[in-house]
């Protein structure tokens, strides 16, 4: 059995016939803060991923239902801890696979 996590194309597997697709997913770039120097000052480089689970095609009326009532009508994680955007993309999607109750 797989545990959740992101795929390459940005969709979010979370369990055997529920992938939740990239369309379905936010994502919002920001500057780092904190230690860096100018590059953490400067760079978009920190990415929040939100997920509406109100708004989801994927979600059955259960699923929906867990996560309301576990995690509230908007998913959120964020990652910022690389130097690269494309890494905490990455690591900001499995952040917010991890977070899913639905497994």
């Amino acid at each position: 059995m797989s545990s959740p996590h992101g795929l390459e194309d940005g969709s979010l597997f979370i369990r055997n016939r529920l992938t939740i697709p990239s369309d379905e997913i936010v994502l919002r770039v920001t500057t780092s803060g904190g230690p860096g120097g100018q590059h953490a000052n400067r760079s978009l480089t920190r990415v929040v991923a939100s997920f509406d689970v109100r708004e989801s095609q994927v979600l059955s009326n259960a699923d929906r239902e867990l996560l309301l009532e576990k995690l509230g009508p908007v998913v959120r994680a964020s990652a910022g801890r690389f130097r690269s955007q494309g890494q905490n993309r990455g690591a900001a999607l499995e952040q917010l696979a991890r977070r899913s109750p639905l497994r």
